[in-house]
């Protein structure tokens, strides 16, 4: 009823119910979660569960466990500045948290994605720590959920850009086995840049060249697999507007195809999920230019590239 800020949102396919994670905007501001239920066009909520009661930055990232069917959240504790995780069980309506497990000693932007036939975590971030020379990098690490617990067990940290790296995201593609890490660093200046990275069982990271996908300065991404056409679907948002194009991964490098325009450059926080319904992605918003109302976009394809020649629907915003 405060209101609230750092909204993070993830479905639990097991228990067929979404969990909201956010930041309380009044005092005393504590982080915490709390279930969604959705039955037609109606949503009904459980009780706010409170995951820490210390203050936090914005540095927050939710995953779905599909394997042990547990939510993983990571956020930045704004006392210690460490990095710290929770595994959380949705019963019901209500969702419970584990013990608190550290996952870097100054992570900064993380994000994370769940990879599908390793059954691991992988979280992306931007190290902040002074002490081991990597300050600024972007770097990588997997995590195991044990199987009956709320305990994560992490692996070796790996830096997947050595130079001043952020506005990032992450995302697994299934039919490659490969995981797309989207960033900008100063080593392309600030450009949309693309890694792929390839985990193994032993929690090894190899990765790819960095792959520059498109010149504009970009500000924010937001990245889903479409497993359907066995894509990867980016949005970015830089110089001169908001986009959309398809990637096609193959072993440690991608490809990708035209890029649509489908909003103006005073759109923030953009989010694209994909409606396994319909297959299709669509994209949530805050729009600057329509006084900061939440909008969404709807994409359908005619072919594996869009275009403004093949792009079929828009819905309204």
């Amino acid at each position: 009823s405060g209101g609230a800020q750092i909204i993070r949102a993830v479905f639990d396919t097991n228990a067929n119910k979404a969990v909201i994670t956010y930041k309380e905007y009044s005092s005393p501001g504590h982080y915490k979660a709390i279930v969604a239920t959705a039955s037609g066009t109606t949503i009904s909520f459980g009780s706010p569960v409170t995951i820490t009661t210390n203050s936090i930055y914005d540095q927050v990232s939710l995953t779905f466990d599909s394997n042990v069917n547990k939510v993983l959240t990571t956020w930045r504790d704004n006392q210690s500045t460490y990095g710290h995780a929770k595994v959380g069980t949705v019963s019901n309506t209500s969702i419970s948290f584990g013990g608190d497990r550290i996952f870097a000693g100054k992570p900064n932007l993380s994000f994370s994605t769940f990879d599908t036939t390793l059954n691991k975590v992988i979280l992306a971030y931007q190290d902040l720590e002074t002490a081991y020379g990597n300050y600024s990098y972007g770097t990588i690490v997997s995590g195991t959920i044990a199987a009956g617990t709320t305990f994560i067990s992490w692996g070796q940290q790996y830096v997947y850009s050595s130079y001043n790296t952020a506005e990032m995201e992450i995302a697994y593609e299934p039919s490659s086995n490969r995981t797309v890490i989207a960033f900008k660093n100063s080593n392309t200046s600030n450009q949309s840049t693309a890694k792929i990275a390839s985990l193994n069982s032993s929690g090894l990271f190899t990765f790819g060249s960095a792959i520059v996908f498109d010149t504009r300065v970009v500000y924010n991404y937001s990245l889903i697999a479409d497993t359907n056409s066995n894509k990867m679907i980016v949005i970015f948002r830089g110089v001169g507007g908001a986009f959309i194009t398809y990637a096609t991964v193959s072993g440690l490098t991608m490809t990708v195809g035209d890029k649509t325009l489908f909003a103006d450059s005073y759109t923030y926080y953009i989010e694209v999920k994909f409606d396994n319904n319909l297959n299709v992605p669509v994209v949530a918003y805050y729009d600057n230019l329509l006084n900061g109302r939440a909008s969404a976009v709807s994409f359908t394809p005619s072919s594996t590239n869009l275009t403004d020649t093949n792009l079929i629907g828009i819905s309204a915003e």
